[in-house]
């Protein structure tokens, strides 16, 4: 498993019998997430970049020939100008995808509307859940890749 987070959340998806990741850009955030949750590998990441984003699934994909089962995204997606290109190489890369965004009334971020975030991962995923919660301006989206 994949987690874009720095330990917040990610630390929830550690059981016995599975290796989760995790990447920050700050790290600052990845040295609080290491002595938090030793049993998790920590690395820092701009996934901004598609370069940097790839190398990093390559290497994973490498030393984890099982490939990665999900990528789960928490409140950073909107924030990433090439968000396109991280849905399009995480479709590449993993079985399932969940991201979890916060968007308030005039998002300052790239995604503008939980409809904005469920058309452009059409494109990559087929979705199999959608939850909005309306009074917290939240939206969590599942999806499966079409390409893996």
């Amino acid at each position: 498993m994949l987690a874009v987070a720095r330990g917040a959340l990610t630390h929830l998806l550690k059981k016995n019998n599975n290796k989760v990741f995790g990447t920050d850009i700050s790290s600052t955030a990845i040295k609080r997430a290491e002595a938090r949750y030793p049993d998790i590998d920590f690395f820092e990441l701009d996934v901004n970049s598609e370069e940097q984003f790839n190398n990093f699934l390559a290497e994973v994909n490498v030393s984890h020939p099982e490939g990665v089962d999900l990528i789960f995204s928490s409140e950073t997606l909107s924030y990433l100008d090439q968000y396109a290109n991280f849905l399009r190489i995480a479709s590449l890369n993993c079985k399932f995808i969940m991201i979890s965004l916060y968007l308030p009334e005039n998002p300052i971020g790239f995604i503008k509307s939980p409809e904005h975030l469920e058309l452009e991962m059409k494109k990559y995923f087929d979705i199999l859940e959608v939850v909005y919660i309306k009074k917290l301006r939240s939206v969590i989206v599942f999806g499966k890749s079409m390409k893996v």
